[in-house]
């Protein structure tokens, strides 16, 4: 347990320091958005492969656990989502208006991390299930409940 807190101690220090870094020289190259692209795409990265390492086994080798690769996409898009608004939320056009491309963008991701969330959920829930079958079967437990045909 405190290994994992340590791990995403970690992961969550880099995000922060590869958002700082990339806003730094985002703002000491006049604004070219090719830097906050790469400031997303940094992100995805170390978030992605450190939640993969932090779900490697225990054992010593880099074998993952079961459903670490599933936690490392759920972590990473939804930290991608969360820098990805905190970058462009006040990128305004005018006064009040997002520029178009943004108000696209945040809507198709909201959408993706709503999706990748809910698979996360039902797979987790899936599995789960499927261990418990497993399991009484093994222990050859059958079903309380009669299967209707």
């Amino acid at each position: 347990m405190k290994n994992t807190l340590a791990w995403l101690f970690v992961i969550g220090m880099l995000d922060v320091l590869v958002v700082f870094v990339g806003l730094a020289v985002w703002k000491y190259h006049d604004g070219d958005a090719v830097f906050l692209n790469l400031v997303v795409i940094s992100v995805a990265l170390v978030t992605y492969f450190g939640f993969l390492m932090a779900c490697h086994a225990k054992g010593g080798d880099w074998a993952i656990e079961r459903g670490g690769m599933r936690m490392a996409i759920t972590a990473s898009v939804v930290t991608v989502y969360l820098v990805l608004v905190g970058l462009v939320a006040f990128m305004t056009q005018g006064p009040n208006a997002l520029l178009p491309i943004t108000q696209t963008m945040l809507a198709s991701f909201t959408s993706i991390v709503g999706v990748v969330v809910a698979f996360y959920f039902g797979a987790s829930a899936y599995v789960q299930v499927q261990e418990k079958r497993l399991e009484r079967e093994r222990t050859g437990k059958a079903d309380s409940v009669p299967r209707q045909e």
